[in-house]
C-alpha cells in the first residue's frame, strides 16, 4: 500500500516534470531546401547534413536526389557537409569511396544559416578540382 504523502510527493513531482518538459525554449526544426551541383551539373545522388558547434542540437541530414534536397534543420549557424560516396567492387563487407573532396565533408568549408521564420533555401556549387 502507498502512503498518502508520498503518492502526494510523487505527484507534485510528476506535475514538476510536466510542466518543465512542456516549457521546452528549443526553436522547432524548419524546412531547409535547396540543390547541390557539382561542376555546374546536379549532384545525381548523395547526402547533405547541416551541423551546429553545439552537440546538444542534432544534425539535420537527408538525401539528395538529382542535385535536390529538401529536410527539417533546427535555426541556427550550421557548417555543412555534402558526401557522394560510390561502392567499392567486390567488398565485403561493403565499402565506399568518397567521391567529393574533403573541403565538402570531412574538413568541410560550406555553411549555411538556418532562420528561425522565412525561407531557408540553400544552393551549393561544388566543384571537383
Amino acid at each position: 500500500m502507498i502512503c498518502p504523502t508520498r503518492l502526494l510527493t510523487i505527484t507534485g513531482l510528476m506535475a514538476v516534470l510536466a510542466v518543465a518538459g512542456g516549457c521546452s525554449s528549443d526553436p522547432p526544426a524548419r524546412s531547409v531546401k535547396g540543390a547541390v551541383t557539382l561542376d555546374g551539373k546536379p549532384l545525381a545522388e548523395g547526402e547533405i547534413s547541416f551541423s551546429s558547434d553545439d552537440p546538444n542540437i542534432p544534425p539535420g541530414v537527408g538525401p539528395v536526389a538529382n542535385g535536390a534536397f529538401d529536410l527539417s534543420v533546427k535555426p541556427g549557424p550550421k557548417k555543412v557537409r555534402v558526401y557522394a560516396r560510390k561502392a567499392v567492387p567486390n567488398t565485403n563487407p561493403p565499402m565506399y569511396n568518397e567521391t567529393l573532396p574533403d573541403r565538402y565533408n570531412a574538413n568541410t568549408e560550406l555553411t549555411a544559416e538556418v532562420k528561425s521564420s522565412g525561407d531557408n533555401t540553400c544552393t551549393f556549387d561544388l566543384k571537383s578540382r
